[in-house]
């Protein structure tokens, strides 16, 4: 049975910590500190260069190291006001107009843990409650150290897990502050000082130049559910609001495909929230924003950086311009600049991020009163029958229809081969035979992606206890040995004589397909998306933020993976063709396809077949345009890393596998390079 190990509770601050009112009995001789947002609990004379306010803290409370204290003044960076615990100094004297507080010893509270919380915004509902409850006309300025005492916080119940999390969150600040220092090296014997070295991977950069307008909009009638943007992230709306409505003079809406940002571009407090669907491809009003991450960055950390960005909130209150609503529209978001790491920083700290977000959305989530799949799962039940509920409850919803299908045929394998062997017999020699078995008939990678697909399943069933071992541990993958394959790519002659044999002049029509893959790389269904609204001809440029669904009922989806949201610059000659060709056309309809006019790989593939038999070249497929770009790219001196980013790549790792016959054939050049130069040095 699986089990739920969490769980976190609602407590009020008062059971966990408890006021601090001991007094200052000295003048002079303690350190007077005050709060601020950004730094936290800081001496005054730092803080105000020297200007501080009185030098009479003799009424002041005293201060120890680890005590918390809250500031109810309020800023554009702490609108709520700000908590923060005594870290720089042993000891030190606050305003009486400040409320202190320190952790109980049997509060069941770590420190830690209550500086991440209070370093979000989970905080200020409770405070809001208390300064808007009409009964006693509180306003923020006015609450009181009991009614503060009073706010409620969410937290684990186990103080261990309060603990991991807190230094987590203590050893990520440090590190960020570290990637956003600059660090120099001084040579003080030189006549000058010289930087020699910038550690700095961080730079600054505005929101438009890391995102990418979205401006796909439909009607009801496409039957997408209609989303809201929340606070607790992108709903459906019919589970936000009870049912799902609509304004009556609204017939457009915008679409949110998987994976896009969107954000309710209104507020009554100055705050925003920005959301990435992570439901499904449906509708908000045309007055949402709708975004992807441009280039190589990563929108989750995008996200997440701007989210949790006291800047960000102060930025929001400079957009009221009058009235009692503040409106945040795209263009103004924009101009907002926040630091950003690279490419693959951006990645591992948003990964772990939703990780954490996922981890604790777990723990606060009631246990299941019967386990879904486990329910009626014994020992002696079918492994293939156990693999095929698995694949409904973990893979359905959560994959592409295309990889779920590949699923579903490993499962029909499983059937074939094993159709007798129960949970409780499958060790390690029965996957042995199983993977040999299928290994057979099938190539060395093709029968890893099987073992893959298997051991997700198998490891579940070991960790809720069907399966004693893991059966897959030490497995030999085998395979029977790959058919002549036929020519990935062209050269550049065979390429040449391609596009020369090419239509151009009977307006659009597939070879325009052909010419298109062949220039820019892209795959193929990121093709047949393309839109006149995609091409910028002013920059030369391709933006390259969809595909189109041509193995199922059309329409637009997603790219592969993040990465693929990118822009590809065009040569002037490529501009001009494509110019020519789609001025007239609707700038929001794909060029190639629409849903009455379906479009299959295959049927291109068979256009590009007569193509290469007509001028005597080998025969490729559509997918062998996109190699053969990327081929003449390497053997032409360009990156590894530009190669990567054009191709929409989600590491350069994968270029490297995917060309490496390529970059051997250049290693080989180099030598001879290398051995020109250095048996040149004593010429």
């Amino acid at each position: 049975m699986l089990v739920c190990a969490f769980s976190w509770e609602q407590r009020k601050l008062s059971d966990m910590v408890e006021r601090v009112t001991r007094k200052n009995e000295n003048l002079e001789s303690e350190l007077p500190l005050t709060i601020s947002a950004q730094y936290g609990l800081i001496d005054q004379n730092e803080f105000f260069d020297k200007r501080i306010a009185s030098r009479d803290v003799s009424g002041y409370y005293l201060l120890k190291k680890g005590e918390f204290a809250y500031n109810k003044s309020t800023s554009s960076d702490a609108p709520w006001g700000a908590v923060k615990r005594l870290d720089r100094y042993e000891m030190g004297v606050l305003s009486t107009l400040y409320i202190v507080f320190a952790l109980k010893e049997d509060g069941n509270i770590d420190s830690d843990f209550l500086v991440s919380y209070y370093d979000t915004d989970c905080w200020h509902k409770g405070v809001q409650a208390i300064a808007a409850e009409g009964a006693r006309n509180h306003g923020l300025l006015n609450i009181t150290p009991a009614d503060y005492f009073e706010t409620v916080l969410t937290v684990p119940s186990d103080v261990k897990e309060q603990h991991q999390i807190g230094t987590f969150f203590a050893k990520l600040d440090t590190l960020i502050t570290l990637h956003q220092r600059e660090c120099f090296s001084f040579d003080f014997g030189s006549r000058s000082a010289k930087v020699a070295q910038k550690t700095i991977s961080w730079e600054q950069r505005k929101v438009g130049e890391l995102t990418v307008e979205s401006s796909e909009y439909t009607t009801l009638e496409a039957g997408f559910p209609l989303l809201t943007s929340s606070r607790n992230g992108l709903m459906y709306q019919n589970e936000y609001r009870g049912k799902q409505t609509t304004d009556s003079t609204e017939t457009m809406f915008s679409i949110v495909p998987l994976g896009a940002c969107t954000y309710r571009h209104m507020s009554d407090d100055d705050v925003f929230h920005l959301n990435v669907n992570r439901l499904e491809k449906g509708l908000v009003s045309r007055e949402y924003p709708v975004f992807y991450a441009s280039d190589d960055n990563n929108l989750d950390f995008i996200v997440q950086q701007i989210n949790s960005s006291a800047e960000f909130r102060s930025f929001c209150a400079e957009q009221k311009k009058g009235g009692t609503r503040t409106r945040l529209y795209y263009k103004n978001l924009c101009e907002f600049q926040m630091l950003i790491p690279n490419t693959e920083e951006q990645e591992k700290i948003a990964t772990f991020l939703l990780t954490l977000d996922t981890l604790i959305t777990l723990h606060q989530r009631e246990p299941p009163k019967e386990d879904k799949i486990l329910n009626d799962i014994k020992t002696d039940t079918l492994f293939h029958e156990y693999y095929c509920q698995w694949l409904v409850i973990y893979k359905e919803g959560s994959v592409r229809g295309v990889t779920m299908q590949k699923y579903h045929l490993t499962a029909e394998w499983v059937k074939k081969l094993i159709p007798d062997v129960k949970l409780c017999d499958f060790d390690r020699i029965t996957y042995q035979q199983l993977i040999n078995d299928y290994a057979e008939t099938h190539e060395r990678q093709t029968t890893m992606d099987f073992h893959h697909q298997l051991k997700g399943a198998i490891l579940d069933a070991v960790d809720d206890g069907l399966i004693a071992r893991d059966p897959t541990r030490k497995v030999i993958i085998k395979g029977k040995s790959p058919n002549d394959k036929k020519k990935k790519y062209l050269s550049r002659y065979e390429l040449q004589k391609l596009l020369t044999s090419l239509d151009l002049n009977s307006g659009l029509n597939m070879d325009w397909l052909i010419l298109l893959i062949a220039k820019t790389g892209m795959r193929f269904s990121e093709a047949i998306a393309v839109t006149p609204m995609d091409f910028d001809f002013t920059h030369q440029t391709l933006s390259v933020n969809k595909t189109w669904d041509y193995k199922g009922e059309g329409g637009f989806q997603p790219t592969k993976n993040k990465s693929s949201v990118r822009k590809i610059r065009l040569d002037w000659q490529t501009v001009g063709q494509f110019y020519a060709i789609v001025r007239e056309l609707n700038d929001t309809a794909p060029i190639f396809v629409s849903k009455e006019k379906k479009i299959y790989n295959s049927t291109l593939n068979d256009v590009l077949e007569r193509h290469c038999k007509a001028v005597g070249i080998p025969t490729i497929s559509v997918h062998g345009l996109r190699h053969t770009h990327a081929s003449l790219l390497l053997f032409d001196g360009v990156s590894i890393a530009s190669v990567a980013q054009r191709l929409g790549h989600s590491s350069i790792n994968t270029t490297q596998k995917t060309y490496l016959h390529i970059i051997r054939e250049l290693e080989n050049k180099d030598i001879d390079l290398i051995m020109k130069s250095i048996s040149s040095l004593l010429d």
